[in-house]
């Protein structure tokens, strides 16, 4: 586990079962445009929640990438759901503007909402993360954190 502070705000990483984090307000969702169940961690995360999860959702799609909206957590221990739409690399450009907002529209859902925190999973999921350029990590960090001293 890492732990940094930035101002007021402490990022940790840690490893664990994202649909299992009752000290957390919200839990954030790489989810499909449709909010639907899927498969993978955003599918887990489904049926974690119960049906109830699906059924909020699909009036709340679809979004496009870079988007994120809120739902309740039903049978999750946590009050919220962020599901955000993440770019698919190659197809989605600017795609490196696409993942920094994923991760600024849920940062101010979370505010607006009035979370104490929240547990993202990286974005986007699966193999494709490990695609990123270095220069695009950096300037997606940038454009998150620009008050980071962020090395190239």
């Amino acid at each position: 586990m890492a732990q940094r502070q930035f101002d007021t705000v402490t990022v940790e990483t840690v490893q664990g079962d994202i649909a299992n984090q009752p000290e957390l307000g919200a839990i954030v969702n790489a989810a499909n445009a449709e909010l639907r169940i899927g498969g993978g961690v955003a599918g887990a995360i489904h049926r974690a929640a119960g049906p109830g999860l699906e059924k909020e959702c699909i009036p709340l799609g679809p979004i496009r990438p870079g988007k994120a909206v809120i739902s309740g957590g039903h049978n999750l221990p946590n009050a919220h759901v962020i599901h955000c739409l993440g770019p698919v690399y190659g197809r989605d450009e600017p795609s490196d503007q696409l993942l920094a907002s994923c991760y600024r529209k849920a940062l101010e859902l979370a505010e607006h909402t009035v979370l104490p925190a929240s547990a993202f999973r990286p974005f986007p999921p699966g193999y494709s993360i490990i695609r990123w350029r270095r220069q695009r990590r950096w300037r997606c960090g940038r454009s998150v954190m620009p008050h980071r001293p962020w090395r190239r």
